[in-house]
């Protein structure tokens, strides 16, 4: 399956599709959204750019941090994760 991830004027961060190896970054709940879903978990971290991978996310703070979720090898981050 694919996944989207959007991201507002205002910085909020919206994701959806399939939702397996925690790629939308919605933590345990892995199901997936036909619909954009608020990624909560990035609420503080004041996104500038996302680009949705494969079976990942990768998102760039303000400040110039990457973070991702999703699957990252043989293992998966639910959340963003520096």
């Amino acid at each position: 399956g694919v996944h989207t991830v959007t991201l507002t004027r205002q910085g909020q961060l919206y994701a959806f599709g399939a939702g397996s190896w925690g790629r939308l970054g919605l933590g345990d709940d892995n199901r997936d959204k036909p619909s954009p879903t608020l990624v909560k978990a990035a609420a503080h971290l004041a996104i500038v750019d996302v680009a949705a991978g494969f079976e990942h996310t990768l998102l760039l703070s303000s400040n110039g941090t990457p973070y991702q979720f999703g699957r990252i090898g043989h293992s998966y981050m639910s959340t963003p994760s520096p």
